[in-house]
């Protein structure tokens, strides 16, 4: 069995570092392996059942600071998106346009 243990601190926005919540966090790991038969007809040794336990603390530990988001940054960031929708729809309309002159122009051959 193995554990690894890693510290973690939040802090949040408001009370700064006096009000961090320290947590640890651990990733655990088990191994079962399967043995060759402890009986042999040649060899009459009888291997006995064994455990082991590791553990490793990491020396190095993750912070989470919460922080503000200026209101420039949102603005632009909806900006974005209504330039993106508005793309996106123009690209469609234009391809589905060309499809259906395409088609029309097929029809009109043909008939």
């Amino acid at each position: 069995h193995h554990l690894h243990v890693v510290g973690r601190t939040f802090e949040p926005l408001e009370g700064g570092a006096d009000a961090a919540v320290r947590l640890y966090e651990y990733t655990f790991n088990s191994n079962r392996f399967v043995l060759e038969p402890p009986f042999d007809k040649d060899d009459s040794r009888i291997d006995g059942a064994s455990i082991k336990f590791s553990f490793d603390i990491s020396p190095m530990r993750v912070v989470v600071k919460e922080t503000k988001k200026p209101f420039l940054d949102w603005c632009l960031g909806v900006c974005a998106l209504v330039g993106g929708v508005y793309t996106c729809s123009g690209l469609l309309t234009a391809a589905l346009e060309n499809g259906a002159s395409a088609v029309k122009r097929r029809i009109g051959k043909h008939a």
